[in-house]
Formats: C-alpha cells, structure tokens, sequence
C-alpha cells in the first residue's frame, strides 16, 4: 500500500468509519501496508472494516461463516485469503450456523442465546440454519501469519470475549483491535458489551476510540499517549 493511497482518500466503507481512524493509528506507528484478520467479515465491501486496506494493496485473511457470503469475498477480494467457518476459541466439530434474513445478515450467529435474542428482542426472522466448519483462532493464527497481524477485527455475534481470551496477547499482540461492543440485544448491560474492553484493558491495550458501534483499541506500548 502506497503512504498516499488511505491518507488522500475521504472514503470509508466501514459503518462508522472505523477504517479512516484505524488507517490514522496505523500511519502512526509507521505501518502503510498492514496485515489483516477480519473475523466475522461478513460482506467484502458494505459495511466491511477492510475492504479500504485492500483497495489500497493491502491484504489478509477474511474469516465468513455464511458460504453465500463468503463466496461473495472469493469474486471481490480474490487477493485476500477467505476462509468460510466459524472461528472459535478451540478448534472443533462442525456447529450450526443460525442465519438471519438478508437486511439483519449481521447477526447471523452460532451461539443458541444471541440468535434467540436476534428473534425474541430484535423481531428478527431466521432464514436458515446450516451446518459450518469449525476454527480454532490460534491454529488460524499459526497457518496464515508468521507474526501477529497489524490489524484485528472481530464481529462474531456472542462469541468475540472468548475468542479474544483464547489468543495469547502477550505473544501474538495485534497493533490495532477493532471490536464490536454495541450489544442491542443485550439490554441489560446497557446496550455495551463491558467485559471485552475490560479484558482488553487487562491485556495492556487502551482505547483509543468509539464509535459507539465498535470501539478500537491499541496496545499501550505502541501508543504510549494513551496511558
């Protein structure tokens, strides 16, 4: 990715522009052409939080349950390595994937609770449940990076905390971490999911912005203004 390529453009393609903010902090620290782990990636484009480090010659790994969409990412983003499972703290059996329809394909799941909650509180149809392969997040860090990736974003929909617990962040210490913490379907908790940022804030990484829907985080060490 050129130094010019993400600071000249004013596009974003995330939902609350977590990419212009993430490509700030990258720049920062001196990193024009990171690496990626999108986790959850669900579409190649709308609403994606790499879809604008790929556009300017970066590329990673883009991790998507759904075949539908994840074959989606095969046609769009064919220099990426995109793999249709489910990540999971361990890997393990096949699990079933609750789908929901189209304009709610975000919450799409394999946790029972939250895809409960999806219909219960949100008022969201399912559309399917399928059968998905399972991967352990460590055994996928070992096959695709040599070193952590520069950049980690995660949206599992119920299971981010325990994936995020099972990496170990004191060896494998992403730059940037962008996590969903917006929990509508979670109202007792106030619609923010707490324990992510909390565990994260035991790990050594700060905030270093929110938009509400996703918070970003940074390791203190690599951003020491934050502390």
């Amino acid at each position: 990715m050129s130094r010019s390529g993400v600071v000249h453009t004013t596009r974003s393609y995330s939902q609350c522009g977590e990419d212009r903010i993430v490509a700030f902090v990258l720049h920062y620290m001196g990193i024009w052409t990171p690496t990626y782990l999108d986790v959850g990636a669900n579409d190649p484009v709308f609403f994606s939080n790499t879809y604008l480090f790929y556009r300017c010659g970066a590329r990673g790994v883009c991790v998507e349950a759904e075949p539908t969409m994840a074959r989606k990412f095969e046609r769009k983003r064919p220099g990426d390595t995109c793999l249709n499972a489910a990540v999971a703290p361990q890997a393990g059996p096949p699990v079933t994937l609750h789908v929901f329809e189209s304009n709610a394909s975000g919450l799409n799941t394999v946790s029972p609770a939250w895809a409960d909650h999806g219909r219960e509180i949100g008022g969201h149809q399912l559309r399917s449940e399928i059968t998905v392969p399972t991967l352990g997040i460590n055994e996928l860090l070992e096959k695709h990076f040599s070193t952590a990736p520069n950049f980690l974003s995660i949206d599992i929909e119920g299971l981010d905390l325990a994936v995020l617990q099972a990496i170990d962040l004191s060896s494998c210490r992403p730059d940037v971490i962008c996590a969903e913490t917006f929990a509508p379907l979670s109202p007792e908790t106030g619609c923010r999911d707490v324990a992510i940022g909390e565990y994260l804030v035991s790990k050594g990484y700060r905030v270093f912005a929110d938009t509400f829907i996703n918070t970003i985080y940074v390791p203190e060490e690599r951003f020491p203004s934050l502390q």
